[in-house]
């Protein structure tokens, strides 16, 4: 998958994250936001990406969770649940930098894996 200027890494974890709201009936392999924090919220946007993207993305972080779990975990909570850094360093007992250091990590390695650099490798 080739990035353009519009769609970038951050574009498409955004969007994903949507997408994936929208379509949570569907088997993702995350846990789904809690049904009274659905009811506390808006909703989000209407997601700006392809079901072919939003695949791609999603193949990505379904083996990340399984070779980068902590990253994984940081990127779904971060995108999809729509946690600040912060909520998610109290939630993990941890700083806030940690977290961002794992989420951007994370995209590092979803841009390796989607754009052709390094799929999939652990280092």
């Amino acid at each position: 998958m080739a990035l353009s200027d519009i769609k970038t890494i951050e574009w498409l974890l955004i969007n994903w994250g949507r997408w994936a709201y929208y379509n949570r009936g569907l088997s993702l392999y995350y846990q789904s936001i809690e049904p009274y924090e659905r009811l506390r919220r808006t909703k989000p946007p209407s997601p700006a990406i392809t079901d072919d993207e939003a695949y791609a993305v999603d193949l990505v972080i379904s083996e990340m969770k399984r070779r980068r779990p902590a990253q994984h975990e940081a990127l779904v909570l971060h995108y999809l649940a729509g946690y600040p850094y912060r909520a998610i360093a109290k939630e993990k007992k941890t700083n806030h930098r940690q977290i961002h250091d794992l989420v951007t990590g994370g995209k590092l390695w979803l841009e390796g894996a989607l754009t052709g650099g390094a799929p999939f490798t652990d280092g």
